[in-house]
């Protein structure tokens, strides 16, 4: 009874320190909290998994241009061989050799030979390795433009989304707002019904009006939640990451940069360094025509023996070495080469051609983008007064319609395009980020 009962205190002290060890969390959910668009900006650039895999390609490019370079170098290698000859050379050696008259036939040398030494290969003039060495540069160049140009659209995104979600969020507040003066004015106009004032279409009226903004609401949520999305992808988050966005667009003090500094966009740089490239794919396609001078040498020991079997004395190797030079030419491939160029050719043409029209392309748009963000600028200026002077006058005919002076139908009318004004203020607001997203991106 009494080890019964110890078996069991040793398997509540077993379970009781399982269930208080504190084992590691394998997955725990990130919560991020954004102050401003600078914030959002840094945590994206460090963040972001496709940036990522442009900078790992960026480093794959570095490293072949490393072995590219290397590849130029001579290559030494050690060897150890043996051959077994099943019928040995004959040849006829004066007699004189072996004391007999004329010639005779003798075999040279022994079945089995045996060797070791060190070998080294270099193709001391070879045009196509050193053109493609450039080749291999530039294509690191290039996937270093390519990174430089994600990253200035990725910024641009970023300060798209942001704006986007701080818009919303402020649309969802002022709508709340109107919502609770809608539910108000139901209230007041089902008062006066029952005291028979108003009839049943007011009370309607009402409703109608107040199901509206309700569905509004529920829209603006949607697009929120979807702009919440988007950039959730962006920082790299997963869906059940909380990020918050401490900025509101009634707060945030946003100083618009100057429109007319604008870096040249990075997208052109990739079209430039692939005419380079182009142009220096035609000379690796030319240098097939060129001759290949080839070193070689080799420094070892020789074994022969007529039976099977190898021995490690110092007097049984015999010094091997020798040195040589090849030169390839060519002569006739069949005209590959010169279609390869030819091929080249056309491609170096049509790089040459994308980039005079990215380069026209990049300058209107320049200059479009810079007009329309000071178009936007003014226009959202002028709805900023608008937007404020209508929204005096819904809070006047409320208070009118409150005290009887005027009549549903009135208010309504006032109210609705006090709607439409904040719907198009908000709107303005919307198009200025838009242009200023593409801008900042352009200044960084």
């Amino acid at each position: 009874m009494k080890k019964q009962f110890g078996y069991n205190v040793k398997i509540i002290v077993v379970l009781v320190s399982i269930i208080t060890c504190d084992f590691p969390a394998y997955s725990q959910n990130k919560s991020v909290v954004i102050s401003n668009v600078d914030d959002a900006i840094d945590y994206v650039l460090k963040e972001n998994p496709d940036l990522e895999t442009y900078q790992l390609n960026q480093l794959k490019s570095v490293q072949e241009y490393k072995n590219q370079k290397l590849s130029l170098l001579p290559s030494i290698s050690g060897s150890f061989g043996s051959t077994y000859t099943f019928e040995l050379q004959t040849s006829a050696l004066p007699g004189q050799i072996v004391g007999q008259e004329g010639t005779v036939n003798v075999k040279i040398g022994a079945p089995y030979t045996y060797n070791t030494g060190l070998s080294l290969s270099w193709d001391a003039i070879n045009p196509q390795k050193i053109i493609q060495t450039k080749l291999s540069k530039l294509n690191n160049e290039i996937e270093i433009a390519q990174t430089e140009a994600y990253r200035q659209k990725l910024i641009e995104q970023t300060v798209l989304y942001y704006y986007a979600i701080i818009i919303t969020k402020e649309s969802l507040v002022n709508h709340k707002k109107n919502l609770a003066i809608a539910d108000s004015i139901v209230m007041i106009t089902e008062d006066r019904k029952d005291q028979g004032i108003s009839d049943v279409s007011a009370v309607n009226l009402s409703k109608i009006s107040a199901n509206n903004i309700k569905q509004t609401i529920l829209n603006n949520q949607m697009l929120l939640n979807q702009y919440v999305v988007q950039l959730k992808i962006l920082m790299g988050l997963v869906i059940a990451d909380d990020l918050q966005i401490q900025e509101n667009l009634e707060k945030n003090s946003v100083s618009f940069s100057d429109s007319k500094v604008l870096k040249p966009d990075k997208s052109l740089k990739v079209y430039d360094l692939q005419l380079q490239y182009s142009e220096q794919d035609i000379k690796t396609k030319q240098a097939a025509y060129y001759p290949i001078l080839s070193a070689n040498a080799y420094y070892g020991f020789l074994q022969l023996k007529n039976d099977f079997g190898i021995s490690f004395d110092n007097n049984t190797w015999d010094p091997y070495s020798f040195v040589g030079l090849n030169l390839s030419i060519p002569i006739f491939t069949g005209n590959t080469n010169k279609g390869n160029v030819e091929v080249a050719k056309i491609k170096h043409q049509i790089n040459e051609q994308n980039l005079k029209i990215e380069i026209q392309k990049s300058n209107l748009n320049d200059a479009q983008l810079i007009a329309d963000y000071k178009n936007s600028l003014e226009q959202l200026n002028i709805s900023q007064e608008s937007y404020q002077l209508f929204k005096q006058n819904v809070d006047l005919a409320f208070e009118r319609y409150s005290e009887g002076i005027i009549g549903i139908d009135s208010y309504y009318i006032v109210f609705e395009d006090y709607l439409k004004m904040e719907n198009s203020y908000l709107n303005f607001i919307s198009s200025v980020y838009t242009y200023y997203s593409t801008i900042l991106s352009r200044q960084q």
